[in-house]
């Protein structure tokens, strides 16, 4: 493929605030990008500004018998899956392998073998093109569906940050 006209990378909202704004006086459109691995680019280029997502966070919180994951929207997906195998939380480990970042994961619903990111979904923290602003959008504002998500319709969110409700007395999904 050929080359963007701009491209950037952002490591925190106020990196990716500073991009959407560079766009917005510069007129220019804006292609999110997380780990490229679902990606094909016209020898053309991009006319615009590519933003590469590289939040990184992930967090614990035990409550119960669950534990809330807390994962910057750039994260690689099979990481996070292996940093939660190795800690013995349930609900993910069927995701093992997919390629990706955690943001794009949302965005297409990822799944296998019975699992899908949805089953284990709490919340998503999203940066809103238009007012600027983060905002959280729970399961059903997502409108998850098989492979889908409201990110493949509404392009004016961008996910920074997700929230998942991971088990440590969970069952293994073996259907």
């Amino acid at each position: 493929g050929g080359m963007a006209d701009y491209f950037c990378r952002v490591s925190s909202v106020e990196e990716l605030k500073r991009a959407v704004k560079f766009a917005k006086q510069n007129n220019l459109k804006i292609f999110i990008l997380g780990g490229g691995s679902n990606v094909i680019v016209s020898d053309d280029g991009f006319k615009g500004l590519v933003i590469k997502i590289e939040l990184k966070e992930i967090s614990f919180e035990e409550k119960d018998d669950c534990v809330f994951v807390t994962i910057g929207a750039g994260e690689n997906w099979d990481k996070l899956v292996e940093i939660s195998v190795d800690k013995l939380l349930y609900g993910i480990e069927n995701l093992s392998f997919i390629p990706g970042t955690v943001g794009a994961g949302v965005v297409g619903n990822i799944g296998a073998y019975g699992s899908e990111i949805k089953d284990v979904f709490e919340n998503v923290e999203v940066f809103d093109l238009e007012t600027l602003k983060n905002i959280t959008l729970n399961k059903d504002e997502c409108m998850f569906g098989y492979r889908e998500s409201i990110f493949k319709k509404e392009k004016n969110y961008i996910i920074t940050k997700v929230s998942l409700k991971l088990f440590k007395n969970g069952k293994l999904n073996t259907s």
